[in-house]
């Protein structure tokens, strides 16, 4: 019923990026939505829970925010291609988001609208949290990548502060 359908279990809607995060960073997360048959069209929100200290989404080409941006959604809906499609947006952490705080994100898609209702579902919700340093992705094969803290060798950190060397070869030993 409404102008999307009913609620369809078989509607496949995930919501796919980082489950941490750093302040002052913009990370991408991707909505997805799976088993559409027939002609309709497809679109979705999202929405970030609400703290003192707000992550906003960021306006994207065939997207809009609302709700000083901490919604986020379709401004033109998607034709699905193999009955599914995806919209993948920006979420903007601020620099004053403490390390340890949880926020969850939530996110509803629906294939047709008015005659052409197909139906809608929900993505289970994704909790992200605030670090304070991530782990640094390996390295591409043949790269050696050193870090260190304090003048030690450290732990693998993604900070520009403690990495002190990237190249192709390792260090010739001292």
């Amino acid at each position: 019923s409404g102008c999307h359908g009913a609620n369809v279990p078989a509607l496949g809607v995930t919501i796919s990026g980082p489950a941490s995060v750093l302040p002052n960073t913009t990370v991408s997360y991707t909505v997805s939505l799976s088993g559409i048959t027939g002609t309709a069209v497809a679109g979705f929100n999202m929405a970030i829970e609400k703290k003192a200290v707000q992550p906003t989404f960021q306006a994207g080409t065939g997207l809009f925010t609302a709700d000083t941006a901490t919604q986020t959604g379709h401004s033109t809906p998607k034709t699905p291609v193999s009955g599914a499609t995806s919209w993948t947006v920006s979420l903007a952490v601020p620099a004053g988001a403490v390390a340890g705080t949880t926020y969850t994100l939530y996110a509803t898609a629906n294939a047709g609208y008015g005659g052409d209702q197909f139906g809608w579902n929900h993505a289970n919700n994704l909790t992200i949290t605030v670090a304070s340093s991530l782990p640094c992705p390996l390295p591409s094969p043949g790269a050696y990548v050193e870090y260190r803290t304090a003048g030690k060798p450290g732990p693998r950190t993604c900070s520009s502060a403690n990495a002190i060397r990237q190249s192709n070869e390792a260090p010739s030993p001292a």
